[in-house]
């Protein structure tokens, strides 16, 4: 009778909930942004607010494709464990056996002069040591190669799984060993193994993909001093693909959601 009131009172509840996050948007400078709700296996609720564009005017939707970030790093996680399943990668096998130009050298050095070797396991929980390495790949043009060759030059700035440092590079490379093992790239792995069977159709990883979208938001930072929304070019990830370079929109992203709530199973497959 509770679960059956709770569902009659849904529309009500989602609409309060729709009004709270336009209060939100406006209240954090948010130019615009869309949110879906998934209950059991539906999306009960989609929908765009603001503008996905200042000076056209044009309003985001439940279309509306958006930068997603460092989200794509569940699915390059979810990448990995598929090749685990496959009994292709282990989580505790050392990066360097996939990935062998990346060779951190972690600290304390051992008695003998030799350091401890992360793991898959170690670059996906972030406590290599090694924290952002941000100048290697932020508007670079190195490839992914030389990222983790210049990479395998950096200090740490603790001592080996003491710490959680947030590290795009070194995640990265667990979606290197992924693709590599699977014969391909992360990005045709991608396709294949998450973004076909899911039907996710409007997403993709590239900037130029992005940039053919009529849907795609334009990005913004607020200037807190002057009070207004300046406008910013994407930028490229290609050297750290697996790390945040998913373009996407919330109905696609709903799918991903399922798919998680299904424990890995969407419309009856696994």
């Amino acid at each position: 009778a509770e679960a059956k009131a709770k569902d009659d009172d849904l529309p009500a509840r989602l609409e309060r909930l729709s009004a709270r996050l336009e209060e939100a948007r406006q209240r954090e400078h948010i130019p615009g942004m869309a949110v879906a709700v998934v209950k059991g296996d539906k999306v009960i609720f989609a929908e765009g607010f603001g503008l996905a564009d200042l000076k056209t005017k044009r309003p985001v939707t439940p279309e509306t494709l958006f930068a997603v970030g460092s989200t794509t790093k569940a699915f390059t996680s979810a990448l990995v464990a598929m090749e685990v399943d496959a009994g292709k990668l282990r989580w505790d096998d050392p990066i360097s056996q996939y990935v062998p130009e990346l060779k951190l050298r972690t600290r304390p050095q051992k008695a003998d002069g030799t350091t401890a070797e992360p793991t898959l396991r170690d670059v996906l929980c972030h406590r290599t040591g090694f924290t952002r390495m941000s100048l290697l790949w932020y508007g670079s043009p190195l490839t992914t190669t030389e990222v983790f060759t210049q990479a395998s030059g950096a200090e740490p700035i603790s001592d080996f799984r003491e710490k959680f440092h947030y590290n795009n590079v070194t995640y990265a490379s667990a979606g290197e060993a992924a693709a590599r093992v699977a014969g391909t790239t992360w990005d045709v792995l991608l396709q294949q193994r998450l973004l076909d069977p899911l039907g996710m159709s409007s997403t993709n990883v590239t900037v130029a993909k992005a940039k053919a979208d009529p849907n795609l938001a334009q990005g913004y930072r607020w200037r807190e001093v002057a009070e207004v929304h300046e406008a910013l070019p994407m930028r490229e990830v290609l050297s750290l693909a697996p790390a945040g370079a998913i373009n996407s929109n919330v109905l696609d992203m709903a799918k991903w959601l399922r798919l998680q709530l299904g424990r890995g199973t969407f419309e009856g497959k696994t």
